[in-house]
């Protein structure tokens, strides 16, 4: 299997990972509210053109059309090297090219990260999820305290609850800030 094909098929694990998260429920929203793609492209102003994500889901409040929130999700599946920082980095600057402060940027891998990799991701609130030859995953990272609103199992693992429970916090405290970003906006 060569590395196109080896890359295809994580990212297919990977959206099937994300769309149970999403069908069962378990991401705290209603499945009707989410709209989850792969390979779907975002425009970016620096490019003057789209930037393609591996995997994307726009979350839609009520009958909007334009959705309100927007996690972007890079796949690496690395057979030999553990995530560089400056893949971490690149992905970063993706996602701040097309979606501003209402997304949240996930790195889906098989692999560990570097020390430096792993201290931007943490730094920039980036989420880190590890998914396991067996198709289970870790939560690595989620915010800058990496433990915070996540209970462990005893196995080390975590729940797709757990997962949920904190991206539902993650989507109402970005609504929040956007909501009241839109009223200080009237106001001035």
């Amino acid at each position: 299997m060569n590395t196109v094909q080896k890359g295809d098929k994580f990212e297919n694990v990977s959206y099937e990972i994300v769309r149970n998260i999403i069908d069962s429920g378990s991401l705290g929203i209603s499945p009707n509210s989410c709209k989850i793609y792969q390979k779907k492209g975002y425009y970016s102003k620096d490019r003057e053109g789209n930037i393609i994500f591996d995997i994307s889901v726009e979350v839609f409040f009520g009958n909007q059309q334009e959705y309100y929130f927007l996690f972007l999700i890079e796949c690496k599946d690395y057979s030999t090297k553990n995530i560089p920082v400056d893949d971490i980095e690149e992905f970063i600057n993706k996602t701040k090219q097309v979606a501003g402060v209402n997304v949240k940027g996930v790195f889906m891998t098989t692999r560990k990260l570097s020390q430096g990799a792993y201290n931007v991701a943490k730094n920039k609130g980036l989420m880190i999820i590890h998914v396991n030859p067996e198709i289970s995953y870790n939560v690595v990272l989620n915010k800058k305290n990496a433990t915070q609103g996540l209970d462990k199992k005893k196995n080390g693992k975590t729940s797709i609850d757990d997962l949920a429970k904190t991206l539902e916090e993650q989507i109402i405290k970005s609504y929040i800030k956007r909501y009241r970003d839109k009223i200080k906006d009237n106001e001035g």
